[in-house]
């Protein structure tokens, strides 16, 4: 005992003191005892520490099978073809999906809180827990057992095929929007009973709005496709005026004689925009026609008629001329068959008969028979001591006389020059007559005047109305 005394009072020792028997150094047991000590305290934390592994793989296994049961639980209730199964699954479906917004939560919360069992008692759990949720979703109705035969909830009574139809047919985004979530709190809905009509058709319930929606959608759009477009309204287009011409400060009459053998040259001359008078032979080969093709054209007509020119009978005036040589019945009866052999005439110029204007007796004798025929005299001036226009105006009638000849040169310089000159005569008169030929150069130039005697501000007129109105407007002062 008192051996083994000794060493206890030894640990007992406080600390800091020294030993007179070891100098101050500690003894050796007390080391060892303390190095125990301390492998005893680092063996219990080191069991303390490795006390935790056991139980975090069993949590990582834990969560691994229940991921795996998840799997194949899921998977198996999707192979599932039990008709009851289906059902429960398609009735569920409309009332458990939630909102689009909300889906992948409660999918997530779902699955966390399904239990780990093996997939095929978790599918037969599943189908019994889907059958007693339907069940209980539609609470039994007064009657009893005898009204819950009568009866039965809808999802039992739905036909295999419209129930595959159902489950097959995906809810569109449109209903789960539609279709609220439903609430723990809130009551359940009343029992409906399903018409055989609802029975026939019940998976095509939820697509009827949009094939409803679809053919009045296509409709409008062919209607809107195929309606016309509004048509504009034509803009007024007003035709623009032709820029208004000059005033007229004087008129012009051209005569063309020498027609009643070149038919095709009076066609040509009828075709010159301008009112040119045609002066017609009697007697000639095509005199009737030219006078009938003329008067149809709107142009005034004229009787050339022949007189006795100076050098009778060597230069002959031609058929039904009047000579100085016959008597006054032979005269008046040549004058007569002239006249009547052209109805169309307005007025009467000589052809030729520079000797006849000047014998003052013949000329009354024509004059007086023109006065009776209400008939104007027209004299060509083929002599400078001619007495027409002066017995005229003793008679009182309608008397004119040439100004200009247009082509007792045919050349087309001579022409112009002299068309030139009738527009400077008729601005100094107020009036001029222009006598012609049927000549191809005459046509040429007639073609081309056209125009200056509207930019000179002179209109052309038919001979009758500058002879019946002198004025240089065609208005009487």
């Amino acid at each position: 005992m008192s051996s083994s005394g000794a060493p206890k009072r030894t640990d007992e020792t406080p600390a800091g003191r020294n030993s007179s028997n070891t100098g101050g150094k500690r003894p050796p047991g007390k080391t060892a005892r303390r190095s125990r000590r301390g492998a005893a305290k680092l063996f219990a934390f080191g069991s303390r520490k490795f006390s935790f592994l056991p139980l975090l793989t069993l949590w990582v296994l834990a969560i691994v099978v229940l991921g795996g049961l998840i799997y194949w639980g899921e998977n198996s209730i999707k192979r599932s073809s039990s008709p009851a199964a289906r059902i429960a699954t398609s009735s569920a479906t409309p009332e458990k999906r939630p909102s689009s917004r909300e889906e992948p939560q409660q999918d997530t919360n779902r699955t966390e809180s399904m239990p780990s069992e093996p997939p095929s008692a978790q599918s037969q759990a599943a189908s019994s827990r889907d059958d007693t949720a339907q069940i209980a979703r539609h609470p039994k109705p007064k009657g009893g057992d005898r009204d819950q035969e009568t009866h039965p909830p809808p999802q039992i009574a739905l036909s295999e095929a419209a129930s595959e139809q159902q489950s097959s047919k995906p809810t569109t985004v449109r209903e789960e929007r539609s279709t609220p979530a439903p609430h723990a709190d809130s009551p359940l809905p009343p029992f409906k009973e399903i018409t055989p009509a609802q029975r026939s058709t019940p998976s095509a319930a939820a697509g009827k709005p949009e094939r409803a929606e679809a053919p009045v959608h296509k409709e409008k759009l062919s209607l809107a496709l195929n309606r016309p477009e509004p048509l504009a309204e034509p803009s007024v287009k007003h035709p623009v005026p032709p820029p208004a011409p000059p005033p007229t400060v004087a008129r012009v009459a051209i005569v063309i004689d020498d027609f009643g053998q070149d038919l095709e040259m009076a066609r040509k001359f009828l075709e010159i925009p301008l009112p040119v008078t045609f002066s017609v032979l009697p007697y000639q080969s095509h005199s009737k026609e030219i006078a009938q093709l003329a008067h149809d054209r709107h142009r005034e007509v004229l009787l050339h008629l022949p007189m006795e020119p100076h050098g009778y009978p060597k230069t002959n005036p031609g058929d039904g001329a009047l000579l100085l040589s016959m008597t006054q019945d032979q005269m008046q009866r040549t004058l007569e068959s002239a006249l009547d052999s052209s109805p169309f005439a307005s007025g009467v110029n000589n052809h030729m008969g520079s000797r006849f204007t000047e014998d003052t007796r013949s000329m009354k004798t024509l004059l007086k028979e023109l006065q009776e025929r209400n008939l104007y005299f027209l004299d060509s001036y083929t002599s400078p001591k001619s007495t027409g226009l002066a017995a005229a105006r003793n008679f009182r009638m309608p008397v004119g006389r040439r100004d200009i000849f247009l082509d007792h040169e045919v050349k087309e310089e001579f022409t112009r020059a002299q068309i030139q000159r009738l527009i400077r005569k008729a601005k100094i008169q107020g009036t001029a007559i222009a006598i012609g030929h049927p000549h191809d150069s005459t046509l040429r130039v007639l073609r081309e005047s056209a125009g200056k005697f509207r930019e000179a501000g002179i209109a052309v007129v038919p001979a009758g109305q500058l002879v019946t109105d002198p004025s240089p407007t065609g208005t009487r002062k």
